[in-house]
């Protein structure tokens, strides 16, 4: 996946509890003020989605040639 197709996703495991824990009393818009209990059932569907699409992108890598799944990646890498 590469380093820049990987950032975002860090980014938003680490920036999704903090914006659902942050206090309403701080003044953010985004400010949920959620337990930790909360935010880890929030967190819960994508987890399972994780589970679920890994298989099923074993199954793909099968089923599609080598070169085409190479030449979408390439469509999708940034441009130099």
């Amino acid at each position: 996946m590469g380093f820049f197709g990987l950032m975002p996703v860090i980014a938003f495991a680490f920036s999704l509890p903090q914006m659902l824990e942050t206090p309403k009393s701080a003044g953010f818009n985004y400010a949920f003020g959620l337990g930790a209990l909360a935010v880890g059932l929030v967190q819960i569907p994508y987890g399972l989605f994780g589970m679920v699409s890994g298989p099923w992108a074993r199954a793909l890598a099968r089923r599609v040639p080598m070169r085409t799944l190479h030449h979408g990646g390439q469509l999708r890498a940034p441009q130099r």
